[in-house]
């Protein structure tokens, strides 16, 4: 009886390895390996009630739609894996990527002092610019601050989003720091 009660506990606990595997998988962007929208918001939402400070950055890529236009999809999946790949070494370890579709990709990361923000977004766009078969890929990136600018996620989500708008609208491939009064 007992060798029948351990095999159970051992299907068991593969079955359950196995769900929560399928359950990473789901929240795991496939082309790029990094958090999906639900997995990145899955990720930080607990992280905003244990954090006292983080920095919600927003990168959007600058031509990305010309480099699918004009030099395939196919080249332009190697810019987003490219691109997550230059994220992934470029942010610490425990700094969280998601790419929420198309070209936008969210960072948060936690107990980063705005001044540090900045300096990171300033390498950013030097290391994110690049050409691509005579197209140049750029970023604009919005940032807002945790808990300075909110405490919700989706509220976070989207002043990062209205400070990359801020940049497209000024011409492309720098960065913004969110201000009450910005606006798409």
């Amino acid at each position: 009886t007992v060798i029948r009660l351990v095999g159970k506990l051992d299907n068991i606990d593969a079955e359950m390895l196995e769900k929560e595997k399928l359950q990473d998988m789901s929240r795991i962007d496939q082309l790029t390996g990094v958090y999906n929208k639900a997995g990145f918001k899955t990720v930080v939402e607990p992280l905003l009630k244990e954090s006292d400070s983080g920095s919600f950055i927003f990168t959007d890529l600058d031509n990305f739609k010309t480099v699918n236009d004009t030099l395939g999809h196919q080249t332009g999946d190697k810019v987003l894996q490219e691109m997550a790949a230059k994220l992934q070494q470029f942010f610490r370890s425990d700094d969280i990527i998601g790419r929420f579709g198309g070209d936008e990709f969210y960072i948060y990361a936690p107990g980063l002092s705005p001044e540090a923000t900045v300096k990171r977004a300033e390498d950013l766009c030097r290391i994110l610019h690049t050409a691509y078969d005579g197209v140049t890929v750029s970023a604009s990136i919005g940032i807002c601050y945790f808990p300075e600018h909110g405490r919700d996620f989706d509220k976070l989500v989207h002043l990062a989003d209205v400070a990359a708008y801020v940049v497209k609208e000024r011409g492309k491939g720098g960065y913004h720091v969110y201000e009450p009064g910005d606006k798409i």
